[in-house]
């Protein structure tokens, strides 16, 4: 399974970016199928600012913002093209029994799961799945090794019904409910 996710991920993140490479002026396009929310933004590096997703309304109350410093990294020849993604159901077909949330990504066009140096990091809010009393952790999805990697990221806040993170990593993230204490034992290692 982790396999197939990391393939239909990747597949749907380069139709996106091949998509975002035809258009040479700034644009925002905005997708909404039965399974995916799909936001593509081209504009100019020069002027940049941070990046909110989505930008309509959401029920889910599913929430990123991309730094400005995060979108000049991306930056080439002068244009910064990302790709916001919001998927459902997708946790549902994942090997991860932990996974607590809806898969929330973004990716640019100068390559996937990219690193971010600048002072801030990517933010983002996902409303839990199932109210639960294990801990939250924050995580985002590592293609070499097809599984969650909770290493670049990082719980703000969590209360029963959401958690906010921070990660260093542009990527799909998700929420996950660990048991509190291989959670303690993970972070101590």
């Amino acid at each position: 399974k982790a396999n197939a996710i990391t393939s239909l991920m990747i597949a749907v993140e380069e139709n996106s970016l091949l998509l975002a490479e035809t258009i040479n002026n700034e644009k925002n396009l905005a997708e909404a199928t039965n399974n995916i929310l799909a936001s593509i933004r081209i504009m100019r590096a020069r002027g940049v600012f941070d990046q909110f997703f989505p930008t309509i309304e959401s029920t889910e109350e599913s929430t990123m913002l991309v730094p400005s410093n995060a979108l000049l990294e991306t930056s080439v020849n002068g244009a910064v093209r990302i790709v916001f993604f919001l998927y459902d159901n997708l946790e549902a077909i994942l090997t991860s029994s932990e996974v607590n949330s809806k898969v929330m990504g973004v990716v640019a066009s100068k390559g996937r799961y990219e690193a971010i140096s600048g002072p801030r990091s990517v933010e983002f809010t996902l409303r839990h799945l199932v109210s639960t009393h294990k801990e939250s952790a924050c995580a985002s999805w590592d293609y070499v090794t097809k599984q969650w990697s909770t290493s670049d990221c990082e719980v703000v806040r969590s209360n029963s019904t959401h958690t906010s993170c921070k990660c260093q990593r542009l990527a799909n993230y998700a929420i996950l409910s660990v048991d509190k204490e291989s959670f303690k034992e993970a972070i101590a290692s």
